[in-house]
């Protein structure tokens, strides 16, 4: 359900329920797995990549800002 969340807020610019997604998967890595796992996954990868991109910037350590900051390129 978080990847339809994350698809709906990021299309309707939602930026609290966007930012709660986030954080409900960067909290626990079950979290992230159990989503990539889901049917709303597939559909958030077509319809909004970029939300994807953040999501693994966010996930990179902040020692890796360079990392970062190309990933947020791609958006």
């Amino acid at each position: 359900m978080v990847a339809t969340n994350l698809a709906l807020a990021e299309q309707h610019r939602c930026h609290q329920l966007k930012e709660a997604c986030f954080k409900f998967l960067i909290d626990s890595p079950s979290n992230i797995e159990s989503m990539v796992e889901s049917d709303g996954y597939e559909h958030l990868k077509t319809s909004c990549p970029s939300v994807l991109n953040e999501l693994a910037a966010r996930l990179l350590p902040h020692e890796m800002k360079a990392a970062k900051q190309i990933t947020m390129a791609l958006r």
